[in-house]
């Protein structure tokens, strides 16, 4: 064990830092060097929340305020889904589901507590109740995407799907270490707005392309170096164990004696064509685990909805593998263990137009690509693009809206007998503030060939509102 330890402390050194949010949109705030001064200490938040302007609950009678002024930011939300399918899919005749996600979340920030400069530490934990559409959907990519992270779909169970501690070592460098929720990135900002106040669906939310790489929450060794102000590049290490990380610690699968690990590169450069703010970001993961296409149980509880049906883990498996030892061509011949596979992906997002008095507002585009071999994830390419917006509208500045399209391509490895290929939808999106922390979100979802095409599924039409509160 203690080689291993040495072994993954030694790529830290050399690697850096890992994106926390690989695949995602930029960074949260906290990962820069700040600027604020809690007398002589920087520190790593720029700025604490202002809770009467954006929390149901207030300040607690300037209580809460002036814990966050000290360094102690506590913070509650929960989302609430409900959803139906009005055509398509797998069921069209279920009804409409019901689904929670309560979180809190707490951050140290060591030097507003006056401890030391650049230290900072975040905890986060939360649990599920109802049932999504996820599985009812039929959709390869899932309509609820807070359904399947960190965990997927377990009703009750309670999970501390974070902590790490965050450490600016000096001006252009910071680590990081512990569990990290990865996907969630529930602080993103994106052309304004928090991503989860986005899109409903995985298809807009996420980059589909890295579910091998990236567990939902795993363990990190990670750090980022800012050489300037437009530049960031991160590099870094975690842990791919196949575990449910969510529900333990993460240690027992860290150093459990498998060298299982993802380590990447992102390098993401701040540009403003016509004098208006952007991103590019360019990445690559590598993968050591043993891994073979569909092992991870492609079906509504790997968050692979529809796939349940044509690849029943009890009888398609065995055949695959005893397929693959007699080497039985050309049905299975494609079907075989894939070692040290890797990914490559792109994002953008750009600001095409800003309202003078507050930057914030305005509207814009986005976009993902991510490619891999398919010989890990039955999505080999995939692609996706959106416009998006935040206020512009008389009396609502705190709303945001959003249209956008996706295509997932599916893995040439796949068996020919199962007539998959791809999957692609359109999303829109009405994010209304009611009053400040509460927030409705009328969502329709348009999936043409829902299951990549499998059973030859009719197009489906999802429908469905969000109520998000922030205490």
């Amino acid at each position: 064990m203690g080689y291993r330890v040495s072994y993954l402390l030694t790529l830290l050194v050399v690697l850096g830092r890992a994106c926390l949010l690989w695949g995602q949109s930029d960074p949260p705030p906290e990962y820069t060097w700040g600027t604020h001064r809690h007398g002589e200490l920087r520190s790593l938040i720029d700025e604490v929340p202002d809770y009467r302007a954006t929390t149901l609950t207030g300040a607690w009678l300037k209580g809460r305020q002036e814990l966050a002024d000290e360094g102690i930011i506590v913070d509650g939300s929960i989302a609430q889904f409900l959803q139906g399918t009005a055509h398509g899919g797998l069921d069209t005749n279920s009804g409409l589901s019901y689904f929670g996600a309560p979180e809190v979340r707490v951050r140290l920030d060591f030097a507003r507590m006056g401890l030391w400069e650049g230290g900072f530490v975040s905890l986060r934990g939360g649990m599920q109740f109802g049932r999504s559409l996820n599985c009812r959907a039929g959709t390869l990519s899932p309509v609820n995407f807070a359904a399947v992270v960190p965990m997927v779909e377990e009703a009750g169970q309670v999970t501390l799907s974070e902590y790490y501690l965050a450490q600016a070592l000096s001006e252009k460098f910071v680590v990081v270490a512990g569990k990290v929720d990865i996907l969630n990135g529930s602080d993103n900002m994106l052309l304004g707005s928090l991503e989860r106040d986005q899109f409903l669906g995985a298809g807009m939310r996420t980059q589909p392309a890295l579910n091998p790489f990236i567990p939902h929450t795993t363990m990190v060794l990670a750090g980022i170096w800012l050489p300037n102000d437009r530049v960031r590049l991160m590099t870094g290490i975690l842990d791919n164990d196949p575990a449910d990380t969510a529900k333990t610690t993460g240690f027992s699968a860290l150093f459990n004696g498998r060298d299982w690990f993802t380590v990447g590169q992102e390098l993401d450069v701040k540009v403003a064509p016509w004098g208006r703010p952007g991103h590019q970001t360019f990445g690559y993961a590598w993968r050591s685990r043993p891994y073979r296409l569909m092992q991870d149980r492609p079906d509504c509880d790997s968050g692979f909805p529809g796939l349940k049906e044509f690849l029943d883990p009890a009888f398609w498996c065995g055949a695959l593998d005893l397929a693959r030892k007699r080497g039985i061509p050309p049905f299975f011949s494609s079907y075989r263990d894939s070692y040290h596979d890797w990914v490559v992906y792109y994002r953008f997002e750009q600001y095409v137009h800003q309202e003078a008095e507050d930057p914030r507002q305005g509207w814009g585009f986005y976009g993902r690509l991510g490619l891999s071999t398919g010989k890990s994830n039955p999505i080999e390419r995939f692609y996706s693009l959106g416009w998006m917006g935040r206020g512009g509208i008389p009396e609502r500045d705190n709303d945001n809206y959003g249209i956008g399209y996706y295509r997932s391509d599916m893995s040439d490895y796949l068996p020919d007998v199962l007539h998959v290929h791809s999957e692609q939808g359109v999303e829109m999106f009405y994010n209304m503030e009611l009053r400040p922390g509460v927030r409705l979100t009328p969502d329709l979802q348009v999936i043409v060939n829902p299951g990549a095409g499998f059973q030859n599924r009719d197009v489906a039409i999802v429908y469905g509102l969000r109520l998000q509160i922030y205490f």
